[in-house]
């Protein structure tokens, strides 16, 4: 295992071993179980949403706000016609996330070999980052396993320089993009290590006329980033900082010793690649997978952040090849037993993520239903967030219950800096005798958010008193009640 590894060409040997198979076996199980467990939160009920709302809304839903996720929203509009339950809704998510285990395999096989293959593949199946993202109604995984689609026609067209891979190529690059507009930052790393190659190779021709194809393709993306993006307000991002690419860096890799083997694995499969000759290209094309994303987005964040982690879940394969690689230069046996020590810590926090509680939009509409009383009313801090109230209320009701907020309009189901801004409002003119107060506590901190809950209370119409509080995962319900 400490030799230069060797690639293996796709056409040659039996395509997966029975090990591979327990690998993406492992990968589905861990994405299937407990997938409906868990109440939905924000995000997913606006997927929900966003795809049942009649076609002329969501044109116009998708044309102001939600063009980022164009593929996803297409894709589960049709889905929710077969059920529209919590393990409904999310499993489009976790069988992309178990189908990416395999293509990354295949990418690992053709650009090093078996070991460096099985080693990816099972770090990517236990990831627990992946499998969190696996588990939520959203476009993430289906983007990781376009990207990798993307990847694998990329490599084979570099190599062939074939027609039918540069069409593939450009096909699921064009549609990741439609998935998640951050794909296009992949795509802008394959473009600068397709340079490289070329200018080594001196095979311009097709790969340009591809590139111009896919340019021409994610037009109508960079239409809507441009004229469009002054509409979205991601009011709750951080500007980057050493700590948060730290944070990142514990994001792709787990948390406490993990991130730390797995950067020192890093490193060392860095370097083992670019020191031999003949491997240059690789460890330069997985660099910048994994750090040219990283770099503009950061940049880009001075000014306004749009550094989420989960955007960049498409930097995850590249840094799992660097670390295996890595893990595969070590002697036989000390690789196996750092990619099983690694193995194991990350199934044990997919065993606490499956315990972790969120947002319990599920347990808090069952209160308010076993409590019901006729002339209730319920209100929401931040008003948007009723629509995750929604999802659960038309199923279970009460069919009596009055809302203080109106439904949320299709193009603004994320809300705005400016809705948590005026907590007052959600209470005025409310009359019942009996008002439901719900208010929303996200996971990151949100500065004067303690003082708002205050103005909040204290705007209740005067002859009301609070008589029952009740919290929930980042959730709290306040009953007033009139004198």
């Amino acid at each position: 295992m400490a030799s230069a590894p060797q690639p293996s060409s796709a056409a040659t040997g039996r395509r997966f071993s029975p090990f591979a198979w327990a690998i993406f076996a492992l990968g589905l199980v861990l994405r299937l179980l407990y997938l409906g467990h868990k109440s939905l939160w924000l995000d997913e009920a606006a997927t929900y949403t966003l795809c049942r709302l009649p076609f002329r809304e969501f044109a116009h839903a998708w044309w102001t706000h939600e063009a980022n996720m164009t593929v996803y929203y297409g894709f589960m509009r049709l889905w929710v016609h077969l059920g529209s339950s919590e393990f409904m809704l999310r499993l489009p998510s976790a069988l992309c996330g178990a189908a990416a285990v395999p293509v990354l395999y295949e990418i690992a096989r053709r650009l090093f070999d078996r070991n460096v293959a099985w080693m990816a593949a099972l770090l990517l199946a236990v990831n627990p980052s992946f499998i969190e993202l696996s588990q939520d109604a959203r476009s993430y995984p289906m983007t990781l396993l376009l990207v990798l689609a993307s990847a694998w026609f990329y490599i084979d067209a570099l190599e062939t320089d074939s027609i039918r891979s540069w069409t593939g190529y450009v096909s699921f690059a064009s549609i990741a993009v439609y998935a998640h507009f951050f794909a296009a930052l992949i795509i802008a790393a394959f473009f600068f290590a397709f340079l490289a190659k070329a200018r080594a190779e001196r095979r311009w021709l097709r790969g340009m006329l591809a590139y111009v194809a896919l340019g021409l393709l994610c037009l109508p993306a960079a239409a809507f980033v441009v004229f469009r993006s002054q509409t979205l307000d991601l009011y709750w991002l951080d500007t980057p900082s050493a700590k948060m690419l730290w944070n990142f860096a514990k994001f792709l890799f787990g948390s406490g010793a993990k991130v730390v083997i797995a950067l020192l694995l890093l490193v060392l499969g860095a370097w083992f690649v670019w020191s031999h000759r003949e491997w240059r290209w690789r460890a330069f094309f997985l660099s910048l997978w994994l750090l040219l994303p990283v770099a503009i987005t950061a940049l880009g964040s001075m000014h306004h952040s749009i550094f989420a982690f989960k955007y960049l879940l498409i930097c995850l394969p590249a840094g799992l090849l660097l670390c295996t690689v890595g893990a595969a230069r070590l002697p036989w046996r000390w690789g196996c037993i750092v990619v099983a020590v690694l193995t194991a810590a990350s199934i044990f926090t997919d065993v606490q993520f499956y315990r972790k509680p969120r947002e319990d939009w599920r347990a808090l509409n069952q209160f308010v239903v076993t409590r019901y009383q006729p002339g209730d009313a319920v209100t929401f801090y931040p008003w948007y967030t009723r629509t995750a109230f929604d999802y659960y209320h038309e199923r279970t009701g009460p069919a009596g219950l009055a809302f203080g907020v109106p439904m949320v309009p299709p193009d603004d189901l994320a809300g705005t800096a400016e809705d948590r801004a005026h907590p007052e409002r959600v209470v005025e003119g409310l009359t019942n005798p009996r008002i439901w107060v719900v208010i929303y506590h996200p996971d990151r901190p949100v500065p004067h958010e303690n003082e708002r809950v205050q103005t909040l209370v204290s705007a209740v119409p005067a002859g009301y008193a609070q008589v029952e509080k009740k919290d929930f995962p980042n959730l709290e319900l306040r009953l007033f009640e009139k004198r």
